[in-house]
């Protein structure tokens, strides 16, 4: 995150215009996700996104997973392509908050996912976008 020199004079705060440090996110190839949206022939898709926050070490039975499943189900009974992704097996950091700081700093695709190979928020991106 940017830094501004800051000072106190006549009992006004005063900011510089510029940084006195450099973005430290690096320059970054075009990310797989950042191709345009096109809408390819075929069945209505449907993507379920599972949020329950069960422990899978202690597994129990989800009312919400259940339902998501019945709903797929059904779905699929229409012709639809269904897809559920469980969030819960994913591995990915929460925002960052980088819009707070810069309305350009907010990126699509998500400048977390662009810069960290692990992050498989990418999987809800390609279901939800593409």
């Amino acid at each position: 995150m940017p830094r501004y020199e800051c000072k106190v004079e006549d009992g006004r705060l005063l900011a510089s215009k510029k940084p006195v440090t450099k973005r430290t996110h690096g320059v970054h190839p075009r990310h797989a996700l950042a191709r345009k949206v096109e809408r390819a022939p075929g069945p209505v898709r449907v993507a379920g996104i599972s949020t329950t926050a069960m422990d899978t070490a202690n597994p129990r039975h989800s009312t919400s997973d259940a339902l998501l499943a019945v709903a797929m189900e059904h779905a699929a009974s229409l012709g639809a392509e269904t897809q559920t992704i469980h969030l819960s097996q994913l591995t990915f950091r929460a925002c960052e908050g980088y819009y707070s700081k810069s309305a350009h700093a907010c990126t699509w695709p998500c400048s977390i996912t662009q810069m960290d190979p692990s992050d498989q928020m990418d999987r809800v991106y390609e279901a939800v976008v593409h």
